[in-house]
Formats: structure tokens, sequence, C-alpha cells
């Protein structure tokens, strides 16, 4: 029988070391469910505990959409975070339990946060915190990094620092209305929604779904 687990030949960003993390296979995944802001729930293993790469070296923690570190970021790198966590066990290239997830997405802000990583990216590390607490029905928690998205993917939309690979323009608007709804925060989910369904060349899905999440809103906001 096929592991749902595998190790991954990775080079550290940081440090250039070589070393192996669990990942896991696409084949394996299995989805139950989505939330509308895309926190997905699965049967078995959770391959959002597995998205970050933390080498077993240096502790640097990184995902798939950092970018190359300039040479002057390692000094400053080996200063603020590497002297930190040096002789820390973080054991985090194995199998991973929730929290050795959070762990591992906290270190990831961290480094994102001290090498110049996009906003796009960042606010990605901090959807995929607040989805970790949603799991441990952790709302305060969840709020407070769902808070934290919305504010870098306005930024980066309003400076247009978007990544079309990352994530389309309407999909970005979508998500800033969808974080702010979800905080209570309706007049300025209006605000977003507005913008993104007066375009003309918005995708079905997020058509439907932006549409279905203000209908509820609009419930919640008469209530």
């Amino acid at each position: 029988m096929v592991e749902p687990l595998y190790d991954k030949k990775v080079i550290c960003l940081c440090c250039g070391n070589n070393f192996a993390t669990k990942k896991m296979r696409q084949s394996k995944i299995v989805v139950n469910k989505k939330d509308s802001d895309f926190c997905t729930y699965y049967e078995g293993e959770n391959p959002l505990f597995y998205e970050i790469s933390v080498c077993p070296q240096c502790g640097f923690a990184f995902s798939e959409n950092f970018t190359a570190l300039k040479p002057a970021m390692g000094e400053v790198i080996r200063k603020e975070y590497v002297q930190n966590v040096n002789g820390k066990k973080l054991w985090l290239c194995d199998k991973r339990s929730l929290e050795d997830a959070l762990k591992s997405f906290k270190l990831a802000l961290i480094c994102a946060s001290l090498t110049d990583q996009s906003k796009m990216t960042v606010a990605g590390i901090c959807m995929r915190i607040a989805w970790l607490y949603r799991y441990q029905n952790n709302k305060n928690e969840e709020h407070k990094y769902l808070a934290k998205a919305a504010a870098l993917y306005e930024n980066a939309y309003i400076t247009g620092n978007i990544n079309p690979l990352t994530m389309s323009e309407n999909k970005l608007l979508y998500m800033i209305g969808e974080l702010h709804g979800r905080l209570g925060n309706y007049e300025v989910t209006k605000k977003w929604f507005n913008i993104l369904l007066s375009k003309r060349n918005i995708e079905p899905a997020i058509n439907v779904l932006a549409r279905d999440q203000w209908a509820e809103y609009k419930v919640a906001i008469a209530r």
C-alpha cells in the first residue's frame, strides 16, 4: 500500500542545505468540504500541514511561493532569525501534528517578513494560520490572522502587486470582501464585492460565490 506521505528533497533558500521533508502525494488527497474562503477539510492526512519546509540545519522556513533571497538578506537572517532558533529541536521534517503545522507556518511568517517576500505570499501564510486555528475552533486567533491577511491582500491590490500565478485579480477582490465579511465588517465587504461584481470578466465560480456570500451577509446585517 502506498503511503500518503513521502520524502521530498529540498534545498534551503537560506543556507543551501539539502534535506528531505515530508510532503503529501496528490493522489492521496481526499477533500471532504471547503469553506467560502477556501479553507479545506480533508479525510485522512491534511496536505496543508506540509506546505512549509523547515530546514533542520538553520531553521529557515519557506514555501514554494518564496522567491530567492537577495545576498544582503543572509546576514539579516543569521542575526535576527537563525541565532534565535539555533539549538532548538524543531523536528518538523517528519509527520506533523496540527501544532507542528502551526509552528511551521509561524516560522515561515517570520522568515517571509525578514526576506521581503511579496504581500500576496505573506497574506497566504496568514490565511493558512487562520485556517489551522479554525480547525481548533480558536475564533480569536483565527480572526486575528484573517484580519492580517485582509490588510495584506488590500495592500497588494491597491499597489498592483498581484501575481496572477498565485491568485487572479477577481479572486483577490473576492477574498478581500469575504474576509471582511467573516470579520463582521459588512460595509467594507459591500465595497469590495461591488468593485468585483461591477466587472465584466468575472469567472462564473467567483461570481456565484460573491453573490451567495453577499446574500448571506445582508441577512446577517438585517438581524
